[in-house]
Formats: C-alpha cells, sequence, structure tokens
C-alpha cells in the first residue's frame, strides 16, 4: 500500500521528508500542501513559541501569543483522488488545528465512494477558531453513514452519538462506515 502525506508548513515538509528517507521509507508519497474545501493559497499561522505542531489557517487571536505567518497551498482530497487515479482509500488522519471539518467537506465524494476509517482530532477550541462545532462534524458523518467513536485516554473506543459527550475540549475520534465496522 502507499501513504499519501500532506504537509503545508514549509519546515514540517522538510522536517517529514528527511524523517521519510532517514528511515528508508519507499511507499510513501509527501505533498506539499494542507487539505480543505477548496484550491487555493492560505496564510498558515505558526506559534513563534516554538510549539509548531499548534500551526493552523485559523489565526488564534483571542491569544496573547505571537505567530509567524507562511503562505502555503490547499487542495481538496476528492480533486487529489481522482488526479493520481487512486483506486483504494481506506484510511485517513486529520489533525489540522481546527480545519477538520472544512478537510471532511473537501473529501465527501471520496468518503462515499471508499468509505474509509477516519481517526481525527475534534478539538473544540481549535474548531471555534473556524467557526465550526463537534456536532457540524457528527451531523456530516452521520449523514454519510458512519458510526462515531471517542478513542479514550487508553485506546478503547467508545461508541458515541452527539457531540456532547466527550473528555473536556480535546478529543480524538475514530469514525467508520456502517458497513466496515
Amino acid at each position: 500500500g502507499e501513504v499519501h502525506a500532506f504537509e503545508p508548513s514549509r519546515e514540517h515538509f522538510k522536517k517529514l521528508k528527511r524523517n521519510i528517507e532517514i528511515n528508508n521509507f519507499n511507499n510513501i508519497i509527501v505533498n506539499e500542501c494542507g487539505l480543505s474545501n477548496t484550491q487555493s493559497r492560505v496564510k498558515l499561522f505558526t506559534p513563534k513559541n516554538g510549539a509548531t505542531g499548534r500551526a493552523s489557517i485559523f489565526a488564534d487571536y483571542k491569544s496573547s501569543e505571537s505567530f509567524s505567518e507562511e503562505e502555503v497551498s490547499i487542495i481538496r482530497l476528492d480533486d487529489y483522488v481522482v488526479k493520481n487515479n487512486l483506486e483504494k482509500v481506506d484510511l485517513i488522519k486529520i489533525d489540522v488545528e481546527g480545519a477538520e471539518f472544512d478537510v471532511l467537506l473537501g473529501s465527501r465524494i471520496t468518503l462515499e465512494k471508499h468509505r474509509p476509517r477516519i481517526v481525527m482530532e475534534g478539538d473544540s477550541v481549535h474548531l471555534s477558531r473556524a467557526c465550526r462545532t463537534r456536532q457540524e462534524i457528527f451531523d456530516f458523518f452521520h449523514e454519510l453513514d458512519y458510526l462515531i467513536y471517542w478513542i479514550d485516554n487508553d485506546a478503547n473506543l467508545l461508541e458515541i452519538n452527539n457531540a456532547s459527550v466527550s473528555d473536556g475540549a480535546y478529543q480524538n475520534i475514530y469514525c467508520c462506515h456502517q458497513e466496515r465496522y
């Protein structure tokens, strides 16, 4: 199988490529772009305090931190799958600091056709920066006949039916289509 990775941050892209080379992986295709519901160029805001894993296309205006800005490309997964003639999509992992719903919207055709399993972050604080909610994500998955599970701190899967069930603001979720369960 192949792994198709998407990383918009220039710094993280270089680190990811280097890590792939060091470990001699030959089945990973790395794309220097992010995923969303449109194809365009956007600003990526990265905290200057070194917490580069918290970079987001949505600025945290409530934060007292300062951010650096980088212009990056974003694309739709649906377009990428067609352009690269991907015949099978089994698993999607999403950790995009608030842009999760936009990634899902740009992946809808892929989800309907391939019914991949999805592991994603559902942090309500990050989602709120994008003016999104976990409930929107839950409604989206329910429309597509996906089951939704909370991944607890012991890696147990607990089925959840609404977005109000959580361990606080931070939540990792696993989703699978009812036919693949």
